[in-house]
């Protein structure tokens, strides 16, 4: 798993970094600061949300 603090890219953004430099890396490992937070909103049952941010986390949000 690798960890990061970086919320506007997704892991598959992350694993092509990576692949840039010469590492190949699956982009399942990625786990980042806007997986966190969907994960913390999903878990927040029948409450609502206002999300302002870039387009990796909308997306796992939703």
């Amino acid at each position: 798993m690798l960890l990061t603090n970086y919320p506007s890219q997704t892991g598959q953004d992350l694993a092509n970094r990576f692949a840039t430099a010469g590492v190949n890396v699956p982009d399942s490992v990625f786990y980042t600061s806007a997986m966190a937070t969907a994960d913390f909103l999903r878990r927040q049952e029948g409450k609502k949300a206002y999300v302002v941010g870039e387009g990796a986390l909308i997306s796992r949000a939703l």
